[in-house]
């Protein structure tokens, strides 16, 4: 795909220089006004900071167009959003309703407007929305989790797990091999039965990929909640992600592409009703 840079409409432009302010890459020249491609990383400040839209990107049918204006921040938006933060759990019971086409892209819209590092855009999400897919890639990563559990705990390398690793660590591989053989046993312990699955990859060849993805899970994850979803983060399934090529092949993730985070998420089955009770956080002012 071609990349595009913004420019500037003259006839529109006022001359308040906001834009040349706001520039991080001093991309902007303040005389003649031309924006350089050499220096511009695309992170689209002039346009959003302009008053009378005079910054323009070009689009595909040869008109050009800017972002979509944004109406004022109110106090009711920070207590709505601090509601959604606060009522948001690990969603483990849904009601197995398949979420709309039209919701999925609704987070995927809000979420590509994430910030990342150095403006790389190398963040792809990867979206299983289909329950037999969701059953297979569910399988797939258990069945990884089943052969590693079965090298790791058998009678030869049990005595070495407690000798350099003791017997707390041992309980817990244990404890993980009763959890694998639950979900063979037909109760599902890693996506609890969830209609989609969000998934995070990064370009390595970012400049902080793990950073941008996380980003990116952090602000989909909370859109959907706000939205009146369920929603799970899946550390288990990161893991499969990047140790089994089986799992990697199966997502389709792009060529290059790091899983960095992914959640599941759903309609919930039950509603709480109140914040959940933290330990104070430990705050220290410099």
């Amino acid at each position: 795909m071609k990349t595009v840079y913004p420019s500037v409409d003259l006839h529109t432009c006022i001359g308040c220089g906001l834009c040349v302010r706001v520039c991080v890459a001093r991309a902007i020249d303040p005389d003649s006004m031309r924006i350089s491609q050499a220096r511009c990383i695309r992170c689209s400040h002039c346009s959003a900071v302009c008053p009378t839209a005079a910054v323009r990107w070009p689009m595909a049918d040869g008109k050009t167009a800017c972002g979509e204006a944004l109406q004022p921040l109110t106090g009711d938006t920070a207590r709505e959003l601090e509601t959604v933060i606060k009522r948001r759990r690990s969603m483990r019971h849904y009601t197995g309703e398949i979420l709309p086409q039209s919701m999925i892209d609704r987070i995927v819209d809000v979420t590509n407007h994430a910030p990342t590092g150095t403006n790389s855009r190398g963040v792809a999400i990867t979206v299983v929305n289909d329950p037999r897919t969701m059953q297979e890639v569910s399988d797939i990563a258990m069945r990884y989790f089943r052969r590693l559990a079965t090298l790791i705990l058998n009678p030869l390398t049990v005595p070495f797990i407690l000798l350099f690793a003791g017997r707390r660590r041992l309980r817990r591989l244990r404890g993980y091999r009763r959890q694998i053989d639950r979900y063979f046993g037909g109760h599902n312990i890693l996506t609890h039965g969830a209609p989609a699955l969000f998934v995070f990859s990064a370009d390595r060849r970012s400049s902080c990929p793990s950073e941008d993805a996380l980003i990116w899970a952090t602000t989909a994850n909370l859109y959907a909640e706000s939205l009146g979803l369920g929603t799970c983060y899946n550390g288990f399934l990161v893991r499969a992600a990047r140790m089994h090529r089986p799992l990697r092949r199966r997502l389709g993730l792009p060529e290059g592409h790091t899983v960095f985070e992914t959640f599941t998420a759903g309609y919930p089955a039950v509603a709480y009703q109140r914040a959940a009770y933290r330990d104070p956080c430990v705050l220290r002012v410099i």
